[in-house]
């Protein structure tokens, strides 16, 4: 990833809401890093995952699905 040319411009021009589930000790995606590209996204929304690395999903599976179900069901209106 150290040599991935930097895309932060498809964050900046996304017409699309964008979740961003952040591990607070993440080491792999620094979460200081995280929380800066989260706020180039337009239509960003949040979630900090306390006592957590970057494998959340692993971590705190229970959370990281309602986190995903919940901002599914606001932004793509599903089961409306």
């Amino acid at each position: 990833m150290i040599r991935r040319q930097d895309r932060t411009n498809i964050l900046r021009e996304a017409s699309v809401p964008v979740l961003w589930i952040l591990g607070q000790h993440d080491q792999a995606v620094p979460f200081a890093q995280g929380l800066q590209q989260s706020y180039l996204a337009p239509q960003s929304e949040v979630h900090i995952l306390r006592e957590t690395a970057h494998m959340g999903m692993l971590e705190q599976t229970g959370l990281t699905n309602e986190i995903l179900a919940i901002f599914l069901h606001n932004k793509l209106m599903i089961n409306k």
